[in-house]
């Protein structure tokens, strides 16, 4: 029903029906409202025992409410509407992403897109291809920080609003001694975060990544340093700032980047490399990186959880198994190459040799 207009809704046109994600975030509100507000807690709707006819707890939490819910879901995935996660970013395509992306960073001084090089072809708004076959949506400066972004929500397996709210000031170059030799480490303490939101977080380590230079965060956290304090002077404020322009950031260093811009920013990032943007979301960094911990870096669960802030005592192992399994991911192995005694092996560790699909 159309909470407007009062009129129930055709069923033919799904374009004019909410969907369900829309129908999970309604009960999410009326159970805060309840909860919160009216303070009835989060305790499943009952009748009250003592008083028949009155009840106690969240309305939101009743049987019927959950019951709805269900059948909501099924009657929406019958009625041709698929309910499915952000797709998780692949390592392959954040390869793919840098390297496009890098070509950028060789231009001098990395200026601003001028109007004579605005695309041939292009949308209106002058964003299109230029004569030499480059986006110019955005130019190097974007681009880079984007670069930042990508390389520590896909390692610390951030939200997208954790990694929106990191300043400068909540990461710290520390020394480290690397085979003997000196080098540096990122120390990055979050402000913020879903899960501690009365503090408590515990500080990310990264460590340079001469293998996988797309996934290195010194190198991306250094070329990003270099171009806000060679533009202003010094560093402070948020990491990731507003958008100006095609190329530019804004100065002032108390406005981020809005979760809107982004979102534009990747799908347009997405699409230079010929990748369909439409299953992807911010949330696609944080899955993607929990699957390449569990199936690249070989990491055992209890580490993925303890590192992604996941519930401590593992009381509810579906928080990690819904980031490692959906059906909009690409599958790593085909169905056929399982039990195949032929099968490839993958990529070499760079420490023990092994490539075999055992290792």
């Amino acid at each position: 029903m159309d909470i407007d207009s009062g009129e129930t809704k055709s069923l033919s046109n799904l374009k004019n029906v909410s969907t369900y994600n829309t129908a999970q975030k309604m009960r999410a509100a009326m159970s805060h409202q309840y909860g919160r507000v009216f303070k009835h807690g989060m305790q499943p709707f009952t009748e009250n025992p003592i008083k028949p006819g009155t009840y106690n707890g969240n309305p939101s939490m009743s049987d019927d409410i959950s019951q709805y819910m269900i059948s909501l879901r099924r009657r929406k995935v019958r009625g041709g509407e698929t309910v499915v996660s952000a797709k998780a970013m692949e390592e392959k395509t954040l390869e793919a992403l840098y390297k496009y992306n890098l070509q950028y960073l060789r231009e001098a001084n990395a200026p601003s897109y001028s109007e004579a090089k605005k695309g041939k072809r292009g949308d209106g708004n002058g964003e299109g291809i230029d004569s030499e076959g480059k986006s110019t949506w955005a130019g190097c400066n974007v681009r880079m920080m984007l670069w930042f972004f990508y390389t520590i929500s896909f390692l610390c397996l951030l939200r997208c609003d954790e990694a929106l709210r990191i300043r400068w000031e909540d990461i710290s170059v520390e020394e480290w001694l690397d085979d003997g030799e000196k080098s540096i480490r990122l120390k990055v303490t979050l402000p913020f975060r879903k899960t501690h939101q009365t503090g408590g977080v515990l500080p990310f380590y990264l460590y340079p990544d001469r293998q996988r230079p797309h996934l290195c965060p010194v190198t991306a956290f250094c070329v990003w340093y270099n171009i806000v304090s060679t533009r202003f002077g010094s560093c402070t404020g948020y990491v990731f700032r507003k958008r100006t322009g095609k190329n530019g950031v804004s100065a002032d260093s108390g406005e981020s980047l809005s979760h809107a811009s982004l979102m534009e920013s990747f799908k347009n990032n997405l699409m230079d490399i010929s990748v369909n943007p439409d299953p992807y979301g911010t949330h696609s960094f944080r899955r993607g990186g929990a699957q390449w911990l569990a199936m690249v870096k070989r990491w055992p669960y209890r580490n993925i959880c303890s590192w992604a802030g996941w519930s401590d005592n593992l009381d509810n192992p579906a928080t990690l198994f819904k980031y490692l399994l959906s059906v909009v991911d690409a599958p790593i192995v085909k169905r056929e190459e399982y039990m195949d005694p032929h099968r490839l092996g993958g990529d070499k560790c760079g420490v023990c040799g092994r490539s075999c699909p055992c290792a």
